[in-house]
């Protein structure tokens, strides 16, 4: 089977997970973060929200980027992202600021016994344009499981191979204007453009209260995620001018280990 089809067999089968019935009551799980801010699994966002008001920080790394963040919870359905990108010089580690960002998430309706929580969020709305990118997601929970599917535009398709949906009803879609650089001046006329589009998703492991001899041991999280980023741009800044210095990822899937939320 080619790449194309074992993304969407797996696709197929993890969309019907989400709109399959939950065959136990779910419970209360605090949602977690990523290490690019916000709520989400690894780098992929899913449909979750912090409890209405919350303000957090965080600082993330990852080779030769460093992601520092502010995420406030809004109101109820509208998460709000706040992010500074250092590019990391690979020999010394000094960081310098290439980018910031500003990212919007908004939940369409909650999760129920039958249906997913869905989410449509844009990411770097008001930055420089070099992480943009749009997507909707949805998340549903089976006991300590929690599964999400999503298709992402612009960043989140980078290494696709699979037409824009949007495109086959208007034209206009199938184009994508290059807008780097131009920080703080919202970017509209990009939004769920491109030729390409892709699908990211994953799963998230409440892992059950573990006995040690000094208590409980409760919080951690697993994860696992096929990221739509193949972070073609991050080998020698962005953007490259040179072929040769595009980077990319070596594989689309991430792992995570998380402590706390």
């Amino acid at each position: 089977m080619g790449r194309q089809g074992a993304r969407a067999l797996g696709a197929a089968l993890l969309c019907a997970a989400l709109l399959a019935g939950s065959a136990a009551p779910e419970e209360a799980v605090e949602p977690s973060g990523g290490n690019f801010g916000g709520m989400g699994l690894v780098e992929s966002r899913n449909a979750r929200m912090r409890a209405d008001g919350t303000i957090e920080a965080g600082v993330s790394q990852r080779h030769q980027r460093r992601f520092s963040f502010i995420n406030w919870q809004a109101v109820p359905w509208l998460e709000a992202t706040f992010r500074l990108t250092d590019r990391l010089n690979a020999t010394t580690g000094h960081g310098k600021t290439t980018d910031r960002a500003f990212d919007l998430r908004a939940r369409l309706w909650t999760e129920n016994d039958w249906r997913p929580a869905l989410a449509v969020g844009v990411q770097d709305a008001i930055g420089t344009g070099i992480y943009a990118a749009e997507y909707i997601v949805g998340s549903k929970r089976f006991w300590d499981f929690d599964l999400t599917l999503g298709m992402g535009w612009g960043r989140l398709a980078t290494g696709s191979d699979l037409t824009n949906p949007l495109g086959y009803g208007l034209a206009a879609f199938n184009t994508r204007p290059r807008q780097v650089g131009q920080g703080g001046v919202p970017s509209f006329n990009t939004l769920f453009r491109g030729p390409r589009a892709d699908l990211f998703g994953g799963v998230e492991w409440n892992v059950p209260e573990i006995p040690t001899p000094f208590g409980g041991l409760s919080g951690l999280r697993v994860k696992l995620e096929y990221s739509g980023d193949a972070l073609r741009d991050e080998r020698g800044g962005y953007p490259s001018r040179s072929y040769a210095l595009r980077g990319r990822a070596e594989t689309r899937f991430n792992a995570g280990l998380q402590w706390g939320n």
